[in-house]
């Protein structure tokens, strides 16, 4: 197609992305109340939680792009 460039995708947009949006469809909507959030996030105070969050984010992030790659490949 004229005028686009085909740039190598960045490795937020190939590893981070899709996890995001695998964990917001899969856990989103049960976590849609917010109690949820208080009895497994927050139950080690403010920031705790904030590492819980981030830290399932990086893990659904990776096993969701390794099971695109996995996918993809077999």
């Amino acid at each position: 197609m004229p005028g686009v460039s085909e740039t190598t995708p960045s490795r937020f947009t190939r590893w981070l992305l899709p996890g995001l949006g695998v964990k917001a469809v899969v856990i989103g909507g049960g976590y849609a109340t917010g109690r949820e959030l208080a009895e497994f996030f927050l139950s080690r105070g403010p920031w705790g939680g904030l590492f819980a969050i981030l830290f399932s984010t990086l893990l659904f992030s990776i096993f969701c792009a390794l099971t695109f790659v996995a996918a993809r490949r077999f």
